[in-house]
């Protein structure tokens, strides 16, 4: 089984970030400085192993670093309180709903 994945993130801007060099990161975290490199210029596949120590050096999840996922497209406490609520209405209201959502959305393309 293969267990070497495509990462997203940048690590060299993460690093840069950080104020920290590749041999500091290698130093912290137990990978190699040279494998590290290659993570960081992308000239290798990411294992799991090493992902799992990046993430929590970086202090990032395993969506960040494989699914171009970040904590900006996170759900916010009151979009899940609006989902939840949206959840608990019948098939009906809910139409009402999208049907009001989409009004609104192209009422946005008029004012532009």
């Amino acid at each position: 089984m293969n267990e070497d994945f495509i990462n997203f993130i940048d690590f060299a801007q993460l690093r840069k970030n950080k104020k920290v060099t590749q041999k500091e990161i290698s130093q912290a975290t137990g990978i190699n400085e040279k494998s590290y490199n290659h993570i960081e210029n992308k000239n290798r596949p990411l294992n799991i192993k090493h992902a799992i120590v990046l993430a929590n050096y970086f202090n990032i999840s395993l969506d960040e670093i494989f699914l171009r996922y970040t904590q900006n497209d996170k759900i916010s406490n009151y979009e899940k309180e609006l989902i939840n609520k949206i959840k608990s209405l019948n098939q009906k209201d809910k139409d009402t709903i999208i049907s009001l959502i989409n009004s609104l959305s192209e009422k946005e393309w008029l004012w532009i």
